[in-house]
């Protein structure tokens, strides 16, 4: 569908400052997409059905695919140019909140304008959740994201918000 996007790419050198594997990263992206999905669309007074969210590579060479309560890693196509595979490889995980809509309707531009402070109530939520790893109240359910993906979550938003 075209439509429009707010989006951020948090580049592999600072990712690799995290002392994650790369699976739990990706996860920690799952739960962070699902937390800022959320806020967004109370951000934006909309209904969650009129924004929707996905992660990916700024390069578009790979993106995580939800299918029957598994998830995968899916390369666009499975050689690159030079003949290489791609996948992971490419690894520049980037976050999208999208309009639902096709053309899209505005939302991206206002969370492009109010992007600080949804990243820091996006801490804020995670920080105040009572919960161990994960629920549908902050970095969305453990079986969904990974066990790890609360934690990771909260390391990238600190890349990102106090560059730790």
């Amino acid at each position: 569908m075209h439509t429009t996007s707010y989006w951020f790419t948090i580049p592999r050198d600072l990712l690799y400052q995290l002392n994650y594997p790369q699976a739990e990263i990706i996860d920690g992206f799952s739960g962070l997409a699902y937390c800022l999905h959320h806020l967004s669309s109370m951000l934006l007074m909309a209904d969650l059905r009129d924004i929707d969210r996905c992660i990916g590579d700024k390069s578009g060479e790979w993106y995580v695919r939800y299918h029957q309560g598994s998830r995968s890693i899916t390369p666009f196509s499975p050689v690159d140019k030079g003949g290489a595979s791609v996948g992971t490889d490419a690894f520049d995980p980037t976050l999208f909140i999208f309009d639902a809509y096709p053309g899209g309707i505005g939302f991206s531009d206002l969370l492009y304008e109010k992007h600080n402070d949804l990243l820091n109530a996006t801490r804020r939520l995670i920080l105040i959740c009572p919960c161990g790893s994960g629920c549908p109240s902050c970095v969305g359910p453990t079986l969904e994201v990974g066990p790890s993906a609360k934690n990771v979550a909260l390391a990238i938003l600190d890349l990102i918000i106090e560059g730790k």
